[in-house]
């Protein structure tokens, strides 16, 4: 888990020196993997220190880690990141929050709560490779960044 934890900044830094930012899969790997990134540092984190926090803020932490993670694919902020390092580091500090609040919301929910917060991180992630496709099948260009091509590789990937 350390590895991995370590290795992700040095991949996106890999990355972003090998101007793969206007690749739309690292582009959005990255993002995925500062998501999970940040919500196992919290988990473990929290796991390991223990947290008296109540429950009822589940739901608020939640909702602030959706908007954070998605406020990404809206495509002028997408068109941003991808053509300033400056606004791509914006973006992947943002996705670290977002998963660190999913963490942080998972660590004092019992056994049936995680497993439906499991359930509906999955269903965030693969519900963005079905709007992808369904986009791309209609030749809808979401992101004016990238090509209708590299939307439907990773809508495919997704």
């Amino acid at each position: 888990m350390l590895s991995f934890i370590i290795a992700v900044p040095f991949v996106e830094i890999f990355g972003v020196m090998a101007g793969l930012v206007k690749n739309e899969a690292f582009f959005f790997g990255i993002n995925f993997l500062m998501f999970a990134e940040g919500a196992i540092i919290l988990v473990l984190l929290l796991g390991t220190l223990g947290r008296n926090e109540r429950r009822s803020h589940s739901l608020l932490w939640v909702g602030i880690s959706t908007f954070l993670f998605l406020l990404w694919y809206v495509p002028d902020l997408v068109t941003l990141a991808a053509g300033n390092a400056g606004f791509f580091v914006l973006m992947n500090l943002s996705s670290l929050v977002s998963g660190g609040l999913i963490g942080a919301a998972f660590v004092p929910l019992k056994n049936n709560a995680r497993t439906i917060l499991l359930e509906y991180v999955s269903m965030m992630f693969s519900m963005t490779g079905i709007v992808l496709l369904y986009a791309a099948s209609f030749n809808i260009l979401i992101w004016n960044a990238f090509t209708l091509e590299s939307q439907y590789y990773l809508a495919i990937i997704l």
